[in-house]
């Protein structure tokens, strides 16, 4: 049998994760989002993959999109040392 290690998640997984949900839980498509913060669906997805290089502009503006808990940004920023509040 092969052998399958599970490993932790980067926090940068985990945030793109956060962002996903967030969009998940508003009921809204990466397209939408992509068209209401005037970026391109490719773009979202270089968001996902890399994170740390996402504007503050549109991090806001999702947040506005998506009503997502910017506790979850300020935990990425501070690298895990914020507490999440859960609703």
């Amino acid at each position: 049998m092969a052998k399958v290690t599970l490993g932790k998640h980067t926090r940068e997984e985990q945030f793109a994760g956060n962002l996903k949900a967030a969009a998940n839980d508003s009921l809204t498509d990466w397209k939408t989002i992509a068209k209401q913060t005037g970026r391109c669906p490719k773009t979202m997805n270089n968001y996902l993959d890399g994170p740390e290089g996402i504007p503050l502009g549109w991090l806001k503006m999702f947040v506005k999109i998506t009503d997502m808990n910017p506790d979850y940004i300020l935990n990425y920023l501070y690298g895990g040392k914020y507490r999440v509040e859960r609703r």
